[in-house]
């Protein structure tokens, strides 16, 4: 099956469709934008902005996005093939600009060592006849990936000749048809290799002194590649560093700044959560229903599932933010409170605590000691609630 989910900004799911597994990506995207259009428009909401992956960056699904009968703000990345390979042109155009670089640090709300950095630069084009708002975003983790991947590459070359330099061909042709095979194995490799093809010959003498009328000596040949090494090829490694490091993001929101840009295109890790949650084995692993109205009707299920669990933990952080004063000692092994504490978290801390009925209109709480009792309640009012509230 194919289950799309739209959520807000806080994980909150908003809607959801469960569809026939064989329908496409392109069909997909054109009925969630769709459905994005007539969710803004319920909400009579016009500043709504839709937040997807890359994706949803078609010729088609943009004049959608961008016609009267829609007419909705989005925010994607550019993937690489899309007209005419505009995400190669706008990081190739921001590199040539070094300068223009605007370093905006750390998006997360608290810095964290090693957290990851960005720096952008903002360009305005015309894309599919549309005047659009392009941000090139480079990373501080994609430096890294730029460098853990060249010394994995480094190290394969250096292991794909020692193999080749190995090996030992009867004649040149066999040397050279091996030679193409390791170029064509070593496509990504970031240096310039040329080969070198030498030649051993081996005579092949009888024992002892040969007779007067014997024929000469026979006389074979050897070949051998030795693989020049002649440094990296600055070309390549500029393109390599520049499809680690950066990517693209385009909106149709010409006023937004990058920053803001960049800052609502992570906020999508939200649906990815929830997903994360959804592809549990524990909840759907295997479904074995016969009828597509009862998939639909689990799925709606899982869906207000999904909707309850989110608004608990949206209920726990908001009661987070507003805390006054030191962090009360309720995280995970009696630590501080963290700022952002999960669904999990919460059914983690709380997985000992039980209650029984006593009687019609009572309830007794079930606690292993004090301390838990103290972090239930605690917990519980964040939530918005006093214990005593719920088991009366």
């Amino acid at each position: 099956m194919i289950y799309g989910q739209m959520t807000t900004e806080h994980g909150i799911p908003l809607l959801t469709k469960t569809m026939n597994g064989n329908t496409s990506d392109v069909e997909y995207n054109q009925l969630a934008v769709k459905m994005a259009a007539d969710l803004f428009k319920s909400f009579g909401n016009a500043s709504g902005v839709y937040i997807a992956d890359s994706k949803l960056m078609t010729g088609d699904n943009l004049h959608l996005m961008m016609s009267d009968e829609v007419k909705i703000r989005f925010i994607s990345r550019v993937p690489a093939n899309f007209d005419k390979r505009l995400e190669e042109r706008i990081v190739t155009k921001s590199y040539h600009e070094e300068a223009a670089w605007e370093y905006i640090g750390v998006l997360a709300e608290n810095e964290t060592e090693g957290a990851c950095e960005y720096w952008i630069q903002q360009w305005k084009e015309d894309v599919h006849g549309y005047p659009m708002n392009l941000v090139c975003v480079k990373s501080s983790a994609g430096m890294q990936r730029v460098s853990r991947k060249v010394s994995k590459l480094t190290e394969r070359m250096q292991d794909g000749i020692k193999d080749l330099e190995k090996k030992v061909f009867a004649c040149r042709a066999d040397a050279e048809k091996d030679f193409a095979r390791f170029s064509k194995s070593q496509k990504n490799c970031l240096h310039i290799l040329e080969p070198e093809y030498q030649e051993t010959k081996h005579t092949n003498r009888g024992r002892g002194r040969p007779a007067k009328n014997a024929e000469p000596p026979k006389t074979r040949s050897e070949w051998r590649v030795q693989v020049i090494d002649k440094g990296i090829d600055a070309d390549a490694y500029s393109r390599f560093v520049q499809a680690e490091e950066a990517f693209v993001l385009a909106t149709n929101d010409c006023e937004m700044d990058g920053r803001t840009v960049l800052e609502q295109y992570k906020g999508q890790m939200v649906v990815e959560n929830e997903f994360r949650a959804l592809k549990e084995p524990a909840l759907v692993k295997a479904v074995f229903l016969k009828k597509p109205e009862r998939v639909q009707a689990l799925m709606f299920i899982v869906s207000v599932s999904l909707l309850v669990r989110a608004l608990i933990q949206y209920r726990l952080r908001r009661g987070v933010k507003e805390l006054t004063g030191e962090r009360p000692r309720v995280g995970r092994n009696g630590g501080k409170l963290q700022d952002n504490p999960t669904y999990n978290f919460l059914s983690d801390e709380l997985r000992y605590i039980n209650f029984i009925r006593t009687s019609k209109n009572a309830c007794e709480l079930l606690t292993p000691n004090e301390k838990a009792l103290e972090q239930t309640k605690t917990l519980m009012r964040l939530l918005g609630y006093e214990l005593e509230e719920i088991l009366n």
